[in-house]
């Protein structure tokens, strides 16, 4: 039998997150290749449940309010889980595939002696580092906009993170037997912190998304709508440049158009985002339900896209999703969204930390509907090329049975 473990981080059914959603769609291609999986993720219990691909088994998390510091301390336990599954399953090969720093996971369970009978190949995809992450939380954190405590926080955590969680990632990227990327961005930032790396592990292949729904009580509220609709999902951090969105909403208001603006998805920075929107004087326009179930349908309800991150690292999962349902998109060029999407052919591309451009933009689309339909035509057309689910099947299989 073979056996394929993905561990994921956040339970790509109960939190929100794009490892979680990246893995998921990581353990069907694994199903696909004839595997038999186990997807392992943590969350705010215990629990497990049979999927049409596998076995979903959630950890857990004490440590959740510790953010990224948790991750570590959860990582034992998580350690454990796969040593049980492959010690009660009895497999002759063993895929362990780590989002990210979760590679950890399986060169832990690689060296125990226990297993030494068992082929054991770990794998890490990566899309950015811990630093880059956290230099982009402090780019996209002026005082301005999230007070002197926040910035200077943020500034502590990146001071920390490069003393600690590189370290960690370091530990992996020397110990892992692949890593994987899916952007040129996520090769750049690897090799520039770590420029001893040996790039010979490094496989690039090429990428896929899907949508599905999560288990959530929260809905988006409202869909039905009679004014032009703009909306943005992800995480609530600095990184994203939520706070440059909503001075580009104040400008628009200020302008005299007519449209409304739904920020989407959870995080420590939402309450903080709610209170700049206010005092903006904009809360009328813009609406922020949570964590909610289903992106697509949000998505579909909505005409306009747009993302303002300062920070990916790669590209988005979200802007992904919207070029999949068809939707026009606004985007900031930052890390490697240009490497999916075109100025004026599949969105429009804007700057970092610039309200007044990324307002233009929307505006631009506001008014030109013709615009609109010609960007999400040429985005699904793109979408359909060169994100399809046969094409990352076959470039994970080369990885598989590539013995270099």
């Amino acid at each position: 039998m073979k056996l394929a473990i993905i561990v994921c981080g956040k339970s790509p059914t109960t939190m929100p997150g794009g490892l979680g959603s990246y893995s998921y769609n990581i353990a069907k291609i694994f199903y696909e290749l004839g595997y038999s999986v186990h997807l392992i993720g943590y969350g705010d219990k215990n629990d497990c449940s049979e999927l049409k691909f596998g076995v979903l088994h959630q950890i857990e998390n004490p440590y959740l309010k510790l953010v990224s510091f948790g991750n570590f301390l959860i990582a034992p336990r998580i350690t454990e889980k796969v040593h049980a599954i492959i010690s009660k399953t009895g497999p002759e090969e063993v895929i362990i595939f780590g989002a990210a720093i979760w590679g950890k996971v399986g060169i832990d369970v690689k060296n125990n002696i226990g297993l030494d009978k068992i082929k054991i190949t770990t794998i890490a995809s990566y899309f950015t580092t811990y630093k880059h992450e956290y230099e982009g939380q402090v780019k996209g954190a002026p005082i301005a906009d999230y007070g002197v405590f926040y910035n200077v926080c943020l500034r502590m955590l990146l001071f920390v993170t490069s003393l600690y969680h590189s370290r960690q990632e370091q530990n992996v990227l020397d110990n892992i037997d692949k890593i994987i990327v899916h952007y040129n961005s996520a090769v750049d930032i690897i090799k520039n912190e770590f420029p001893d790396i040996n790039a010979e592990k490094i496989k690039k292949i090429p990428y896929y998304i899907d949508l599905y729904d999560r288990a959530s009580e929260r809905h988006p509220g409202n869909l039905n709508k009679n004014k032009i609709r703009i909306v943005t999902i992800c995480r609530h951090d600095p990184r994203k440049g939520i706070n440059t969105l909503l001075k580009a909403v104040k400008i628009m208001r200020d302008a005299g158009l007519e449209f409304e603006c739904i920020i989407a998805g959870t995080g420590f920075f939402r309450n903080k985002h709610i209170q700049l929107s206010e005092k903006l004087g904009i809360s009328e326009s813009v609406s922020f339900p949570g964590f909610i179930k289903s992106s697509e349908e949000l998505l579909t309800s909505s005409d306009i896209f747009v993302i303002s991150s300062v920070e990916e690292g790669s590209g988005a999962v979200s802007v992904l999703e919207a070029m999949k349902c068809g939707i026009p998109i606004v985007s900031t060029a930052c890390d490697g969204i240009p490497e999916d999407l075109t100025d004026r052919e599949t969105a429009v591309l804007v700057e970092e930390n610039n309200a007044q451009s990324l307002a233009e933009a929307l505006q631009l689309l506001i008014e030109d509907k013709q615009l609109r339909s010609i960007l999400s035509q040429n985005a699904l057309i793109k979408f359909n090329k060169h994100f399809s689910f046969e094409r990352m099947k076959d470039g994970l299989n080369s990885v598989l049975t590539d013995h270099t």
